[in-house]
């Protein structure tokens, strides 16, 4: 089956919008938590302007948010401790607006927790 296509070449263009310049994509979030990968993204930042910055593992065992009790008949308790300085760079850089989305998560005994299908919106301002 042929397919024809037809160009109008006289008629004015319009833009096409590059919607993939506007987010960077980074590795787990214990990485943002580095020195040395925070001066890459600002880097990147000023270099491309991105807007959106998109990373996974926020809520995962490197980050530390749920903390085991070492009795085993208390609770587990939540600490947002390494989150806290991710969202401080991001938001006091003015580096870029943050959209959370916790689904999936890979927390030990999450399921205790009231964490699941989290959404967040935070923008500096």
């Amino acid at each position: 089956m042929a397919v024809e296509y037809g160009v109008n070449l006289a008629s004015e263009g319009r833009d096409y919008p590059h919607y993939w310049e506007l987010c960077v994509g980074s590795c787990h979030a214990a990485t943002l938590l580095r020195a040395d990968v925070q001066a890459q993204i600002r880097r990147a930042h000023r270099e491309i302007g991105f807007k959106y910055i998109r990373f996974h593992g926020l809520l995962d065992d490197d980050m530390s948010v749920v903390i085991k009790p070492m009795m085993p008949f208390a609770a587990p308790r939540l600490s947002f401790f390494n989150i806290d300085p991710i969202f401080d760079f991001l938001l006091d850089e003015a580096l870029c607006r943050a959209r959370i989305y916790a689904g999936g998560l890979c927390i030990d005994r999450a399921d205790d927790l009231p964490l699941q299908g989290l959404l967040f919106d935070a923008e500096k301002g």
